[in-house]
């Protein structure tokens, strides 16, 4: 088993313990990444003068500098000529060691205690502790294809799967273990919480448009009858008009003079069939007319007129009857002549 310890990081400049890769670890691990202040584990395969190694690299990102300066980070690689076969294993040693070791005696998690250089012995130190946990009966031999696959795949610690993330390093993937990032259980949840309110905003999508149809079909059948009242107004109002002024032909025919209204003669007066046809004639000039109010206004003048007529018959019948009284005084004979030819004359009608 050939195991190396670097120590390296970017507290007041960038530095490397041993530094026979510093530039390495310099361009691989100096960008800070979104998480700061946890410890990340990197895991990934390292080929080196045709010699394939891993590396377990333990970061912490985001801490201030002695010298004041942010974003500084500090990283712990382990590189190992072979492959640990539990990864759970791994982990939690690196883990301790970084609480041991590192946190609280280089940096308190926020801040660097004392710069790197004060510490250029500790790879030899956590080389022998390493040594002491595991032999090469944890170690398996790396089969690898030579192509690097820059792909990183997040896990966090509770979902570490041995043969999973074995599978994934030996295909040259790059997996990162941390607290920060989501389980697959809270990846889960988060998941069907995200359908949940989909489903849900989709129902009400549905729901609103549903309610915004119904209210626009409700507000057309109102306009619709709306403008149907309209119409039947503007009807009311114009038959009102024509109304009003039948009512005014029909005043202006009542104001009429009698003289001028009937001009019949006293003996036409006497014939029924006279003041038939002058009846039936003002019918005929009613039939004439297209407004029904107007029909029924013509007609009752010509029931007036013919009232009239009758009344004003009556009195000539009367005012003759009284003058030929007062003119002569008949005899018993000639009174019983008269009422003799008087009956006669009446009895045929």
């Amino acid at each position: 088993m050939r195991l190396e310890v670097f120590i390296f990081g970017a507290e007041d400049g960038a530095v490397a313990y041993p530094n026979t890769d510093a530039r390495y670890f310099e361009s691989m691990f100096y960008q800070t990444p979104d998480i700061k202040r946890v410890p990340i584990l990197d895991v990934r395969l390292r080929l080196i003068d045709g010699r394939c190694f891993t590396d377990y690299t333990l970061l912490l990102y985001g801490l201030t500098a002695t010298i004041g300066r942010p974003d500084a980070h500090i990283g712990i690689t382990y590189r190992l000529e072979g492959y640990v076969d539990k990864c759970t294993h791994i982990y939690h040693f690196l883990m301790n060691e970084f609480s041991g070791k590192v946190d609280g005696v280089v940096v308190n998690r926020d801040r660097f205690i004392k710069p790197i250089s004060d510490f250029k012995e500790l790879p030899q130190v956590l080389e022998q502790r390493f040594a002491s946990c595991f032999d090469d009966q944890d170690i398996t031999p790396i089969i690898s294809s030579q192509k690097a696959d820059s792909r990183i795949i997040p896990y966090n610690p509770k979902d570490i799967d041995d043969a999973e993330i074995k599978r994934r390093v030996f295909a040259r993937e790059v997996i990162r273990i941390s607290d920060s990032y989501p389980s697959r259980e809270l990846l889960a949840m988060q998941e069907r919480q995200t359908k949940m309110k989909t489903k849900y905003a989709k129902e009400i999508e549905e729901t609103e448009a549903r309610v915004k149809t119904q209210a626009q079909e409700r507000i057309n059948s109102l306009q619709t009858q709306i403008d149907r009242l309209a119409e039947e107004k503007k009807r009311i109002i114009t038959s009102k008009e024509s109304s009003d002024a039948t009512i005014q032909e029909i005043r202006k025919l009542l104001q009429l003079s009698p003289s001028a209204a009937v001009t019949l003669s006293k003996e036409e007066l006497f014939k029924p069939q006279d003041i038939a046809s002058n009846a039936k004639g003002l019918h005929r000039q009613t039939h004439l007319l297209s407004r029904p109010a107007l029909q029924v206004g013509l007609l009752l003048i010509s029931c007036v007129v013919s009232l009239l007529t009758l009344l004003f018959v009556s009195g000539i019948i009367a005012s003759s009857s009284s003058s030929h009284t007062k003119s002569a005084s008949p005899t018993p004979t000639e009174h019983v002549q008269d009422s003799t030819k008087s009956a006669s004359i009446s009895t045929p009608q």
